[in-house]
């Protein structure tokens, strides 16, 4: 008995339904309708897993990051602390390696941190021109003798809005696969020109090109290509087709990262055996005057006998720290964590001319310790100092005067103290 009959409507559906299964035809039809909507639901599925993996790898690489940047803090302050006092070549030589590995992995620190953690520079009115000659010559001077490199750039490139820094990065990321992608030599070409603006509307519609004057810069090789079934996941973090150990597959995730804070777009263009071109498009001011570069200064500014206190936990860090300050004229006090550091804070402070403190330290934190020492003396002076740099904010709203990102040279560190105790 059809149960269902005092509902003709519905009857007429089930039934429709039904006979529409009867058939071989139906069947199959019904068959791929419930297989494509399972792949959906899976697909769904695994972009939602993939975001959660990625927030949570994330959170994970801001801790690394912070121990990583406080171990090499004391290394590239110990360099300039012994080139003061070593006068050989040899040394010299050994001191310059050391410096360059160190940079090297301060440098690939900070590419984890700004996919994890989005961007910590200060866009600057730049000459993009020069950077990619800068990138073009590294890529010429250290690539492979195999590798040819060229660059053709507009001599009346327009300025943008940019951070030196970052945009150095996301061209050398690009530079360096392209040396990958040619294992048996070819062509590094860089060009860059500059796009008429576009209107609103087209500009949506060509893959989020910026509006109004935008400069194009491309990077080409001739290498092996972008095989079709990595395209997807070609700008994934950590995701990289290089053979183990050769790469952490971070680099296109944080070029795409930094060209997409600065308001550009990045695509890319390949065929297997036809190599790749990278194209970055980003809004540019015509408008816009860049300063000349500056060179940095000659020597160290060094102290007048003021009495410096330290709080760091990290005992290298400290102790490197009180031996450079010394050696540049201060007088220098040190405390393990934030409640030591309070304590000797309360006892000494109508000697003390300046704090600096550490922003992650056990027991009581960096920002509790800034609050605290202007508690006790509202015009505290207060360097804060952090191996994140998404800190600053944060520090300066709490009563710090200035912020240094760890690692940092001693000639920031000096002359961030100069301008502080003038």
């Amino acid at each position: 008995m059809n149960t269902a009959a005092n509902s003709p409507s519905e009857s007429g559906s089930d039934d429709d339904r039904i006979s529409h299964l009867d058939t071989p035809d139906g069947l199959r039809a019904r068959i791929r309708e419930l297989e494509a909507q399972l792949d959906l639901h899976q697909r769904g599925q695994t972009r939602h897993l993939r975001a959660r993996h990625m927030e949570n790898l994330g959170e994970l690489t801001i801790g690394i990051a912070h121990d990583l940047n406080n171990a090499l803090a004391p290394v590239l302050m110990s360099i300039d602390l012994l080139r003061l006092r070593v006068d050989n070549a040899s040394c010299e030589r050994l001191l310059q390696a050391v410096e360059t590995s160190a940079r090297r992995g301060a440098d690939l620190v900070k590419q984890v941190l700004v996919y994890a953690r989005g961007l910590e520079g200060a866009p600057v009115p730049l000459h993009a021109a020069q950077l990619i000659k800068d990138v073009a010559l590294v890529a010429s001077e250290t690539f492979p003798a195999g590798i040819a490199t060229t660059a053709s750039i507009d001599p009346q490139l327009w300025p943008v809005m940019a951070d030196p820094t970052q945009l150095h990065q996301v061209l050398l990321n690009l530079a360096i696969n392209a040396r990958d992608a040619m294992p048996a030599g070819g062509s590094l070409t860089f060009t860059a020109r500059n796009l008429p603006p576009l209107p609103a509307a087209d500009a949506a519609g060509a893959s989020g090109m910026p509006c109004g004057p935008v400069i194009e810069i491309t990077v080409r090789d001739t290498g092996t290509g972008i095989a079709p079934e990595v395209r997807e996941r070609l700008f994934d973090p950590f995701f990289t087709t290089k053979p183990g150990g050769r790469g952490l597959g971070m680099g296109l995730a944080t070029a795409r990262t930094i060209v997409n804070a600065h308001g550009g777009v990045i695509t890319f263009e390949s065929e297997p055996g036809q190599g790749a071109t990278f194209t970055i498009r980003l809004p540019a001011d015509p408008a816009l005057r860049p300063p000349a570069r500056c060179e940095s200064p000659s020597r160290f500014p060094s102290g007048r006998g003021q009495l410096l206190l330290v709080i760091e936990d990290e005992p290298s860090l400290r102790d490197v720290m009180q031996q450079t300050l010394e050696s540049f004229g201060y007088q220098v006090i040190t405390a393990e964590d934030g409640r030591a550091g309070i304590e000797l804070f309360e006892k000494r402070h109508k000697e003390i001319a300046a704090t600096l403190v550490d922003l992650l330290m056990p027991r009581v934190d960096g920002m509790t310790t800034i609050r605290e020492l202007r508690r006790i003396v509202p015009g505290a002076v207060v360097l804060a100092m952090s191996g994140l740099g998404s800190q600053e904010t944060a520090a300066r709203e709490a009563g710090a005067r200035a912020f240094l990102a760890k690692p940092c040279g001693i000639d920031v560190l000096l002359q961030t103290l100069a301008r502080l105790l003038v």
